[in-house]
């Protein structure tokens, strides 16, 4: 088996992770790395395959690791590394696992490296029963809070992959209040079952909402699960059955509808049928402009900047439409706080195969939203947008950036380089400072 490359395996829709492969890096580094990644993002990776390969290929790099560099991470030589996490009998040693997910989670590297990767393989093998057994067993365990809900969330992300219906059913104690993270499993759990029998799972949904069982005590029950099962729902129907879609919008009172294909539409990113319920129910231009200028801010906040010929392929928007989506595009793409201010000038290509000739304006746009929104060092900021309109050669980068940033007078305080002062001011003029200023 060839090393891997960790863009190939740890990614849905791109690479979480922009490292290098790990071919190219030395293996206790690149080990190091994954175990750290595993750790944490472990239960996110949708694809029960992908995760099976991802930590096979994981226990073939430890083994090309020399034995004398493997110190400290096998547990002490001679020793069965799966015995770390099981009792005499064969079964799993929960406790001690439990104890090393929590571990994890404060971002420690595990005692044992190999039976790490081994014991994951092992808990993705097994079926919907076998985990439903492991939960009755920890139940009975005298354990921490914390490790006890480490145990049922790295259980629950494989149970809902692997038997959605028999999952949400053993956790339906779990819709009215979840939290951490088994909300989201169980969300996704939903969505693998609609993936699976639209007709099941939307019948199931029906039944327990009836029965009360999404009822919850939160401030804000737009965020309930109940509110996100009923957005996946009505996001997969607008894909799959548009008029089944219809009918169920047409249950809920006017304020619901619009949160709820708003949800969809946020979650689901944007189809035919997506567009055309859209401009059904968001009658105004100005709403259903910014609905849509959402759903696809969403995805480049999440994603990056995208291909529209690929997103919205099929999908026949307006002038006006595709006016709005791509401002938003730039502004929610400068929204991440890992963000920092010389990737925005990537932008500047971008505007340039997606919309030729608006190159300046998006350009300067995210500068501007990155400077009013996510801005951790104005100076910074400033020299980057300066250095990208020099580079180009196209001064209207400068001119969008000064006409959109928020609050200009609060970022020329916080300058202190009176060259930058200067440069500031040329370009947006003399602030309006009190007079102890």
């Amino acid at each position: 088996m060839r090393p891997f490359a960790l863009a190939e395996t740890l990614s849905f829709g791109k690479s979480l992770l922009p490292m290098k492969p790990f071919y190219l890096i030395p293996p206790l580094i690149a080990l190091t790395a994954s175990v750290a990644y595993l750790g944490f993002q472990q239960n996110r990776i949708k694809d029960l395959e992908v995760k099976m390969r991802v930590l096979s290929e994981r226990v073939t790099l430890y083994e090309a690791i020399p034995e004398a560099e493997r110190v400290g991470l096998d547990g002490g030589q001679g020793e069965d590394p799966l015995m770390t996490f099981f009792l005499e009998n064969g079964d799993f040693d929960w406790a001690a696992l439990g104890n090393e997910l929590e571990k994890q989670r404060r971002g420690e590297m595990p005692t044992n490296i190999r039976a790490f990767f081994e014991v994951q393989k092992k808990l993705l093998e097994m079926s919907g029963p076998e985990i439903e057994e492991a939960l009755d067993d920890i139940a009975k365990l005298d354990l921490s809070k914390a490790i006890r809900g480490q145990l049922e969330s790295s259980l629950l992300s494989i149970f809902g992959e692997k038997d959605p219906a028999r999952a949400l059913a053993y956790f339906e104690g779990l819709l009215s209040d979840p939290g951490g993270m088994n909300g989201w499993h169980l969300t996704r759990a939903f969505e693998r079952w609609l993936e699976v029998d639209q007709a099941a799972a939307a019948a199931w949904f029906k039944s327990r909402s009836r029965a009360g069982k999404f009822e919850t005590k939160a401030l804000d029950p737009t965020k309930s699960l109940k509110a996100r099962f009923e957005s996946r729902l009505l996001g997969h129907l607008m894909r799959e059955d548009l008029e089944g879609a219809r009918t169920w919008l047409d249950k809920l009172t006017p304020v619901e509808q619009r949160r709820v294909i708003m949800s969809a539409s946020l979650e689901g990113g944007l189809s035919e049928g997506h567009l055309e319920l859209i401009r059904e129910i968001f009658t105004e231009e100005e709403e259903r402009y910014g609905v849509l200028a959402e759903a696809f801010g969403q995805q480049s906040y999440r994603e990056g900047l995208p291909n529209f010929a690929e997103q919205i392929s099929g999908v026949a928007l307006e002038p006006a439409e595709k006016e709005a989506i791509t401002v938003k595009v730039v502004q929610n793409f400068a929204r991440p706080w890992e963000r920092n201010a010389g990737e925005l000038a990537q932008v500047y290509s971008w505007a340039a195969r997606e919309v030729p000739g608006r190159e300046g304006e998006l350009t300067g746009v995210a500068f501007a939203h990155f400077g009013g929104h996510r801005n951790r060092d104005f100076s910074e900021t400033l020299r980057e947008v300066m250095k990208v309109a020099e580079e180009t050669e196209d001064n209207s980068i400068i001119e969008f950036f000064a006409r959109e940033l928020e609050d200009p007078d609060r970022h020329f305080e916080e300058l202190k380089d009176a060259d930058l002062r200067a440069r500031f001011i040329d370009m947006i003029g003399e602030p309006k400072l009190g007079p102890d200023q």
